[in-house]
């Protein structure tokens, strides 16, 4: 498996929960909406989505590839996907305030969530079938064997950092809690 191989197959896992949105929208409709599946969704994409996911895309992928002689047109693609992550951890912000009111129980909230959930939904269907049919098909000729394997190491590194990182945050914010 390449590096390309392994970011799509996390898309797939996205996808899953994007599929799960949509269940959710139905439920928010008639009034009986889960903040609790909500609350695991932004974990899901704050540390799945956008630290493990993005954070592989941009500090490595995206790394290596603006050190090659890309074209203008996959420069300006990249720089576009980035944008696109920023905006994606805006969305999930906005769902989480959101979420936070609900959990309150503030119904007038429901329809704002509905909108977020499908907001969020278009969206990372849109991202991920320009990273997953445009981008990435390009950004294979850039790389070599050699680099692909390397960048497989970052990545399986990465990955074991992220975990780490996310229960030492949550240790200290216990910790604060409880100061």
């Amino acid at each position: 498996m390449n590096p390309i191989d392994f970011l799509i197959e996390e898309h797939n896992l996205i996808s899953r929960m994007i599929t799960l949105f949509d269940i959710e929208i139905a439920m928010l409709k008639e009034r009986k909406g889960d903040h609790c599946f909500i609350d695991a969704a932004i974990d899901f994409f704050k540390t799945y989505g956008d630290k493990t996911h993005h954070g592989k895309e941009e500090d490595i992928l995206f790394r290596e590839l603006g050190q090659k002689a890309l074209s203008d047109e996959h420069r300006k693609e990249m720089s576009e996907l980035l944008e696109e992550h920023v905006q994606a951890r805006e969305k999930i912000k906005k769902l989480d305030e959101l979420n936070e009111k609900f959990t309150n129980n503030d119904a007038t909230v429901q329809p704002l969530l509905v909108e977020a959930l499908e907001d969020i939904s278009k969206f990372y269907k849109l991202h991920i079938e320009k990273e997953n049919t445009h981008f990435f098909v390009s950004a294979r000729n850039y790389l070599n064997d050699e680099e692909w394997e390397v960048m497989m190491r970052e990545f399986a590194d990465f990955d074991r950092s992220v975990i780490h990182e996310k229960y030492k945050e949550m240790i200290v914010e216990m910790e604060a809690k409880n100061a």
